[in-house]
């Protein structure tokens, strides 16, 4: 059956955020402590003995937060959630900086606090931001609000709700860490962001009611300058809500969302973009692929070895009452294709994960998703392994990655030792980072297609990516996959400069 529940999972857990560290270990938290800006309650799953323990967060509330992973692997959180009662009441912000540091005591991480992002509050605040990886190793932080109405959020008409405008830069070996460009910039809470091969940083589109409304822009880290890429969405997927990912270099993906701002009903439009060599100022466009086979909001995007995107979870409105239960993949190697509907959870023990959920991709191959939400003020504190049919039945059947090196320099070839199953041949090895989730959209995403040659029996020579614009330095997953699509298990790589 494709379908287990996770045993033992705490009861106090509904996984808003997971995580995905690279000693097999996933941190994962939900709603922060009520009246504080200090606490949050939070758990790391051990992937290998599949034990839970509580490693709660006290330098800062971490829901509704930004978090991807730095080189070295530790996790930078930016911002949060101001829960506390009075003048700065619920619904602010934090300005806090936090690092998720794996370790090697038994939970496997620990917290620790880092330079906040400014010393204004509540105007360095930051609630809902994306943190993304950068070439050289720091960090870019954008978005969040400082102040967002409490609930139950009233419909707010445009322009009412306070941006974070400020551009900042994270350097964990500067004495003074953060860095904030001369330039502000409005972007809508978790904006999609990625490195393209050209060095800048891409905003894909998660929201059009306030600024920069349907413009998708990138930004210049040279001379922190915005510059416009595309001026309108009409080629789908363009509402809040959607998910949004990377599966290459510079080529990004989008689907879902609402089907226009104030609209309840979830979009099945779905649209690719190619920026593998896009440069300032040359004309860009949005292509559309075949919908979804079901409109979806507060899904989740996993990108799968062998080019696959699985789209799971989500509902078909907002208000709750259409949960989408059945997940689907799409071939990105074929954008002529279609959307396959894959297995839905066997009976109502598996609750359905709308908005609030989490889903992320194990090194075994197999899909962990959690959290979510049955209405605005009931969660599901549950999680399920969801194992894709082309890794389903006999573990003889796959790749096996034998031996492969922990640490891969750029622009090097590399070798790795794989056996594939008698009458099988290998066809792809690629590049998976570790996922850091929240709000349906990863921060941490990346997936690095690998070329690679046959060196005799069971050997493979691979091409590192070039260069430090196609793939940040950092931790990864690396997979193989046969020309059945079946796919390995994961060996850790780090790649560094």
């Amino acid at each position: 059956m494709p379908w287990r529940h996770v045993a033992g999972w705490p009861s106090q857990l509904t996984a808003i955020h997971a995580v995905h560290l690279h000693n097999n270990r996933v941190m994962m938290w939900g709603y922060g402590d009520s009246n504080s800006d200090r606490d949050c309650k939070a758990w790391i799953l051990n992937l290998v003995t599949g034990e839970f323990f509580q490693v709660d967060c006290s330098v800062n509330n971490i829901f509704c937060a930004g978090h991807a992973m730095l080189a070295d692997g530790r996790v930078l959180i930016a911002g949060g959630t101001d829960s506390r009662q009075g003048e700065n009441g619920e619904g602010f912000g934090t300005r806090y900086a936090t690092l998720l540091v794996p370790d090697a005591s038994l939970p496997g991480a620990h917290w620790e606090e880092g330079q906040p992002m400014g010393s204004t509050y509540p105007d360095d605040a930051r609630w809902y931001p994306t943190n993304t990886s950068l070439p050289d190793g720091r960090q870019l932080v954008v978005s969040g609000t400082t102040q967002l109405v409490p609930p139950p959020f009233p419909p707010r008409p445009p322009g009412t709700r306070s941006y974070n405008k400020k551009v900042q830069v994270f350097n964990s070996d500067d004495a003074q860490p953060w860095f904030t460009a001369l330039i502000e910039q409005q972007l809508p809470l978790y904006p999609a962001m990625f490195v393209i091969p050209s060095g800048l940083v891409f905003y894909a589109g998660r929201g059009t009611q306030d600024a920069p409304f349907k413009k998708t822009l990138a930004l210049r880290l040279t001379d922190f300058t915005w510059h416009d890429v595309t001026l309108d969405f009409d080629n789908g997927a363009i509402g809040e809500h959607n998910s949004v990912c990377s599966f290459s270099p510079g080529k990004i993906l989008r689907c879902g969302g609402n089907v226009a701002e104030g609209n309840p009903n979830a979009s099945a439009l779905a649209a690719v973009i190619d920026l593998s060599n896009w440069q300032v100022n040359q004309p860009a466009a949005w292509q559309s692929i075949s919908p979804m086979n079901f409109p979806r909001r507060d899904h989740n995007l996993v990108m799968l070895p062998g080019m696959r995107v699985l789209a799971i979870g989500g509902q078909e409105s907002s208000d709750y009452t259409r949960p989408v239960m059945q997940p689907e993949v799409f071939d990105l190697n074929d954008l002529d294709g279609e959307w396959v509907l894959l297995d839905a959870p066997p009976d109502l023990s598996y609750p359905p994960r709308m908005y609030h959920s989490t889903a992320i991709l194990l090194p075994s191959g197999e899909v962990l998703v959690a959290g979510g939400q049955q209405n605005e003020s009931t969660t599901y504190p549950s999680g399920d392994i969801y194992t894709p049919p082309y890794i389903a039945g006999s573990t003889l059947d796959r790749p096996m990655i034998t031996s492969a090196p922990s640490q891969v320099q750029y622009n090097t070839t590399f070798p790795v030792a794989a056996t594939v199953a008698s009458g099988r041949t290998a066809v792809e090895m690629c590049l998976i980072s570790y996922a850091c989730v929240t709000h349906g959209f990863d921060q941490n995403q990346r997936y690095i297609p690998l070329a690679f040659s046959q060196s005799g029996l069971g050997g493979y020579d691979v091409v590192a990516p070039p260069n430090a614009n196609h793939a940040p330095p950092g931790y990864s997953m690396l997979f193989v996959t046969d020309n059945t699509g079946s796919y390995s298990t994961a060996a850790k790589v780090h790649l560094a400069a």
